[in-house]
This record gives structure tokens, sequence and C-alpha cells, in this order.
């Protein structure tokens, strides 16, 4: 007897043991620096969170409005929850896209089209952001191969989202029904 794992859960509970280690080697890498370089300030995020911020791009941005406002437990225990329930909806928009060609969205046109909007407008975001680290990139010194994910995460975050919640959009707007959407089999 075979059990098979649903990409629902599988993904989002790999992705939040990824966060908690990304976590925990940003964790060893300020250790490391703190005894490096002892009374010097540390600048930056570290690799290791640059890349959990990258592979999570649309929290990171939300999460650029609460994190200074939240002790850094709390801060790090909401942001994996959210990192888990953003992966669990990537993985039903796997599933609908499968089934529908559509993303797993709200079936009211209001919200539909104002979530598809918010989300196209987070994939510019990350577009800007994945800009920020091509402009590492262009320096010298910091040509590592942190960044390189990191913008390709970024942009391919940016890609996603325009692409599939700017589909969606004009979808709901031409008001096709998701039963219209589905190719009929040759």
């Amino acid at each position: 007897m075979s059990i098979r794992v649903k990409l629902r859960y599988a993904l989002p509970a790999a992705q939040v043991l990824l966060a908690v280690g990304l976590y925990r080697g940003s964790d060893i890498f300020f250790r490391a620096m703190m005894l490096k370089a002892r009374h010097e300030p540390i600048m930056g995020p570290s690799p290791a969170f640059t890349l959990l911020a990258s592979l999570n791009a649309p929290l990171a941005l939300l999460r650029l409005s609460y994190y200074r406002h939240l002790p850094e437990v709390w801060d790090r225990a909401v942001f994996i929850l959210a990192i888990g329930l953003l992966w669990y909806w990537v993985a039903l928009n796997f599933e609908s896209w499968r089934r529908t060609r559509t993303i797993f969205t709200f079936s009211r046109a209001s919200l539909r089209l104002s979530t598809d909007f918010l989300l196209a407008a987070a994939g510019v975001c990350c577009w800007f952001s994945s800009l920020g680290e091509w402009e590492y990139l262009g320096m010298p010194l910091s040509r590592s191969w942190w960044h390189w994910l990191s913008f390709l995460f970024c942009a391919t975050w940016s890609l996603g989202l325009i692409c599939f919640c700017g589909r969606d959009f004009i979808h709901c707007v031409r008001k096709k029904p998701a039963q219209e959407l589905v190719q009929a089999p040759d």
C-alpha cells in the first residue's frame, strides 16, 4: 500500500523546514561575524536570510511593514507561519492550474479583481526587488552565489505573479467563467 503525499501538504512543510534552517544559518553566520569583528557593527542581512526573503518575496514585502513592531521571536513565528500559508496557496494554485487553467482565488468578481490587482502589484514590487539584487551583482565584491539565487527567486516571483494574476484579471474583466477557460481535449 503506497501513501501518496499531496503537494498541498508537502510543499508548505518543506518550505517551513527550509525557513527554519535558513534562520538557523543566519544565526550561525551572525554569531561567527560577532566573534570575528568584536567591536564593529555588522551591517545588512546574512546570506541565508537574503535567500529566505527572496524565496518568499511577496511575504518579505509584507514583513517590511511589521518586523520593527514585533519582538524577534514573534517576527520569526509570524514570518514562518505566513511562509507555510503562502506555499499552501502556491500548491493549491498548481492543482487549480492543472484542473481548470485558472489560479486559486475568490469566485466573487470584486474580490477576485482586487486580489489579482494586489498580487500583480506585488509582482511589480518583486521586480524592483530583483533589480536591487541585480545592482548587487554589478558590484565586483558582491558577485556571490546567494545574490544570483536571490535575483532569480525575486524575478521568478515577479513574472509568476504578473503573468498569472494579470491573466486572471483580464479573464475576470471579460467575464469568462472558469469552465470556458478549460480547454477541451482533442
